[in-house]
């Protein structure tokens, strides 16, 4: 067997993917990545202590935790959040940040569980896990969560069918239904995913793994390098270019489109993201054969400070009209003005106004500024 490490945390990708490891195994290092999950890891400690010291993350605000990471506001309601949620089953038997173990799945594999709670009364099994990501995560079949339930069956020793109440906490990630999203089922009906899970755990760490593409790609690092999605993204562009053809479909129809639809939009938005960065990494380090350069957004005009009183000053002095007296940025207020005045209006801009640097962006090279000045130019001879 390959020695390709399979952490339970990344079950929702291997669990549906295979070859995902080995392909996350491949990518360079992303400091923004990397950062992020140092977040999550500060984060996750604040909920663990607070739990089982019995402590309001707020007071905690302002001392730093293990991984060097001070306590600030975003994340003291973050653990807040996940604190509240898991509160009403305190009363049950519960464990926080707890080790399990599923040999099940293969031989040595284990993880930590964020928080789950047995009512042995009701049969009901609580599994929760917390994200700090603002990419949406689903419970619904949600391999990293069916795996753990492998690990309480064996914690809690059950042996009989008990109901899972599996729940993702993502307070960054909020949704119309909230910040919890839960999905219930009954153990004995997770049998085939069960399988499937042990299947993928073995492809991956056998000498074939496979890609799948689907939701998990979405919050997948590999997505940037890996050939199924970037055929995937193909095949949607060309059925976006289909010739023209009637399609009339009943009320079924259309929603299941409209759901493979938006799934497909969202791998499609997240490799995009990806390969951008990629180019961005890439021109950095010296590459010109991107066919892209780097350049930069329109910058913005923005007030100097707080100058409400300059404002309405500007707003007189040049005559805004009393229907658009609520204008409040500097491009309201010279858009608002008779076309003769915004030249006198620009001339005097920069006294109260300064124009911040625009927003970094990918530009192909044939219409950058420099290839326009040199590279446009036909040789004489």
């Amino acid at each position: 067997m390959s020695k390709i490490s399979l952490k339970a945390s990344g079950a929702y990708q291997w669990g549906n993917c295979s070859g995902s490891a080995t392909a996350i195994s491949r990518c360079r290092d992303d400091d923004r990545a990397n950062d992020e999950r140092d977040l999550g890891i500060a984060t996750h400690e604040l909920i663990s202590t607070c739990l089982t010291n019995d402590i309001d993350p707020v007071s905690l605000i302002g001392l730093p935790l293990s991984n060097g990471r001070v306590v600030d506001e975003e994340m003291a309601n973050c653990a807040v959040v996940m604190i509240d949620s898991v509160t009403p089953l305190l009363g049950l038997e519960h464990v926080v940040e707890q080790e399990i173990q599923m040999p099940q799945v293969f031989q040595g594999h284990r993880g930590f569980v964020d928080f789950a709670a047995y009512d042995r009364i009701e049969s009901k099994v609580y599994v929760y896990e917390y994200k700090n990501g603002r990419s949406p995560v689903d419970a619904y079949r949600n391999f990293q969560l069916i795996d753990y339930s492998i690990g309480l069956i064996n914690f809690w020793g059950i042996n009989q069918p008990v109901e899972f109440i599996f729940r993702v906490v993502q307070p960054r990630s909020y949704t119309a239904t909230g910040p919890v999203r839960s999905w219930s089922v009954m153990s004995y009906e997770l049998n085939d995913l069960y399988r499937q899970l042990h299947t993928k755990a073995h492809e991956a760490k056998g000498p074939n793994p496979t890609l799948s593409t689907g939701p998990h790609c979405r919050s997948c690092p590999a997505i940037g390098i890996c050939g199924a999605a970037r055929k995937a993204s193909y095949n949607a562009i060309d059925l976006a270019d289909d010739p023209l053809e009637v399609d009339i479909m009943d009320d079924a129809d259309i929603g299941i489109e409209y759901e493979l639809l938006k799934r497909a939009s969202k791998m499609i938005e997240k490799r995009f993201q990806s390969l951008e960065d990629e180019i961005k990494y890439r021109i950095e380090n010296g590459s010109s054969s991107t066919g892209y350069t780097k350049g930069r957004n329109a910058g913005k005009w923005v007030w100097k400070g707080d100058n409400k009183d300059v404002i309405d000053q500007i707003k007189t002095q040049f005559g805004v009209d009393a229907e658009t007296r609520s204008v409040k940025t500097v491009a309201q207020i010279r858009n608002s003005l008779p076309a003769k005045v915004r030249r006198a209006f620009d001339v005097v801009r920069p006294m109260f106004a300064e124009k911040k640097e625009g927003s970094e962006k990918l530009i192909p090279i044939s219409e950058s500024k420099s290839f326009r000045v040199f590279g446009g130019k036909r040789d004489a001879s």
